[in-house]
């Protein structure tokens, strides 16, 4: 499936063979092939780049698809782009001038997409189909958010909307911004109004998704993650004047007693809205919405779930999606956190006598990710793939983690396994140089790194391909050159006056023959096995003598995945050249 990120911003799942994103500093929307041509036999996971679609003047921050040959791109000057596919090719068919300052975020439903912007207001769209292959973005509304940025939209129609087709359904649109609110649009008499606030939340709400009723008698579920390290789950049905108990009361007299009071104990002070404690409100907000017919109708906005089990800021959501037969399949929600860590949540139904008294609560299923890995910036975006049997999630540093399930539908019975993902530099790259042999390229840019890249060789030449072997240096400064002194031995520049020499370690050195990528002598195998920072240094310093656990990769032949090429492939450094009065511009 296809998935879309960029700029440090979580966005959403696309069709079946493309991956698009937009990157920062080419300013351009790449399409990256996730899936082998229908010409290869072999699935060899990520082909690289299929096409890059120049056309925007400032930085790309938005992508999201609209259709299975659709999908839109805003950037940070606030320009709206809509790409359409023509057989094999990709190119843009409408653009517009959507806001003054940077798109920060963006939602498309069918032929509507939503865009906020910093200069604090919200725009809803429709394309319009035009001739001659072009289409128009015809603005609909403009909502101020008076002083507040939008930080995430979500787009949906509301369940057992009146009319029975898509334009006649009723639109709500969540936005929620730098405030602890989400605040609720419906589209009433074809404008939208505000409806409703949601409140719960103790810090920014950085993610929201909609999860869309696969019966007419299910709800609509909102997720909502924060700032404050947790994720809220809020229903949406027609409102029934005759129901005066909240759905939550009602399942909560299947549980335990005990079992609730360790849940409230495990919040704090609930109710109150005291510093540190989570408020739980089971208030219900009652929607009125007319129809462009002149009918009316109510819907009610319940609190749900409250889903703890993050330790950072929650920084993306995405529901799963299955193509699965199942009228009813059970609900994953898929979140992401600067604590570097992934979960997959689904209800699970626990201890009644009969099936009409069982109730069920959100469990964390499955936990990808690092431990203590705050310190590298955590996860900012994640999504599914493949119809919900790969997830996906990126970094501050522009790294992928990509893992795999080998499961059947029933949940208990899966198993995940992390695979190889997309990699590369995340700025602009100022510095190359082969190595003498001209097995692997070493390569440093802005993003203050150093990186080294190898072919490695399959049965078939043709699926041959290019990964990062190694990242020896992660430096405090713009790296602006590199060149090799020996095969095993390099020096880097940065924008310091010092120059500095790092010299490969024993698991490359095993890495590179395991491979295939290249051969060395016996003598050129005895040497540190790895390198690691010191808790109050600032060099990477060789380890002699490495623990079991230190050891950077298990003894299989595949590619580094990124959690240990940003934290288990450092080089040692071996010396420190002085001497120039300024900066250092070339090696």
């Amino acid at each position: 499936m296809l998935l879309i990120s960029l700029q440090r911003r979580s966005q959403r799942l696309g069709p079946p063979l493309w991956l698009p994103y937009g990157t920062s500093p080419c300013v351009k929307t790449h399409l990256w092939s996730y899936l082998p041509s229908h010409a290869l036999a072999q699935d060899e996971g990520d082909r690289g780049v299929f096409q890059t679609l120049p056309g925007h003047e400032g930085l790309v921050t938005c992508v999201r698809f609209v259709s299975d040959t659709a999908f839109t791109s805003a950037d940070d000057r606030g320009a709206l782009f809509l790409w359409r596919r023509a057989e094999s090719h990709w190119r843009a068919t409408g653009r517009i001038q959507a806001h003054a300052k940077a798109i920060s975020t963006l939602c498309v439903l069918d032929d509507w997409i939503a865009t906020g912007s910093s200069d604090a207001s919200v725009k809803v769209w429709r394309i319009k189909p035009g001739g001659e292959g072009s289409d128009e973005l015809v603005e609909e509304q403009a909502i101020t958010l008076k002083g507040r940025y939008p930080l995430s939209l979500a787009l949906a129609y509301l369940p057992q909307s009146k009319g029975g087709v898509s334009r006649h359904q009723i639109l709500v649109l969540a936005i929620a911004g730098t405030d602890s609110n989400i605040h609720i649009w419906t589209r009433s008499d074809n404008t939208f109004v505000h409806a409703s606030v949601l409140a719960g939340h103790e810090d920014w709400v950085k993610a929201l998704d909609f999860l869309v009723p696969h019966s007419a008698d299910q709800p609509l579920i909102l997720a909502s993650g924060s700032q404050d390290a947790t994720i809220r789950l809020w229903t949406i049905e027609p409102y029934n004047r005759d129901v005066s108990t909240p759905r939550n009361y009602q399942a909560a007299e299947g549980l335990s007693d005990e079992l609730l009071d360790a849940f409230e104990a495990s919040l704090g002070d609930v109710g109150e809205a005291e510093e540190g404690g989570k408020q739980i409100s089971l208030k219900r907000h009652v929607l009125t919405v007319k129809s462009d017919q002149g009918s009316s109708q109510q819907y009610s906005i319940t609190f749900d779930a409250l889903l703890v089990g993050h330790e950072a800021a929650v920084t993306s959501l995405a529901w799963k999606t299955s193509s699965s037969s199942l009228t009813s399949p059970t609900p994953t929600l898929l979140s992401t956190s600067t604590d570097s860590s992934v979960i997959l949540w689904s209800p699970s139904t626990i201890g009644a006598p009969t099936q009409e008294d069982s109730t069920s609560i959100w469990i964390n299923r499955q936990r990808f990710g690092d431990i203590g890995g705050q310190r590298l910036g955590g996860f900012v975006g994640g999504a599914w793939a493949k119809n919900g049997n790969e997830a996906l999630a990126w970094g501050w540093a522009g790294g992928w983690r990509r893992w795999v399930s080998s499961s059947s539908e029933r949940a208990r019975d899966e198993a995940w396994a992390e695979a190889g993902a997309i990699g590369g530099h995340n700025g602009p790259v100022k510095g190359i140089d082969w190595s003498p042999s001209g097995r692997y390229l070493l390569s440093s840019g802005l993003d203050q790194t150093t990186r080294i890249h190898g072919a490695i060789p399959s049965t078939d030449p043709a699926n041959s391909a290019w990964h990062e072997l190694s990242r020896p240096q992660v430096h405090g400064y713009d790296l602006l050159d590199v060149a090799f002194i020996d095969p095993l031995r390099f020096v880097s520049i940065a924008d310091e006056k010092v120059a500095r020499v790092f010299e490969a370690p024993g698991n490359f050195v095993d890495l590179a023959e395991e491979l295939g990528v290249a051969k060395f002598t016996e003598s050129e195998h005895n040497r540190p096995i790895g390198a690691a920072v010191p808790p109050l240094g600032l060099s990477n310093k060789a380890m002699e003598d490495a623990k079991p656990q230190d050891v950077v990769r298990e003894a299989v032949k595949r590619r580094p995945f990124e959690g240990e090429l940003a934290s288990t492939t450092l080089w040692p450094e071996i010396e420190k050249i002085f001497g120039h009065g300024y900066e250092v511009r070339g090696v």
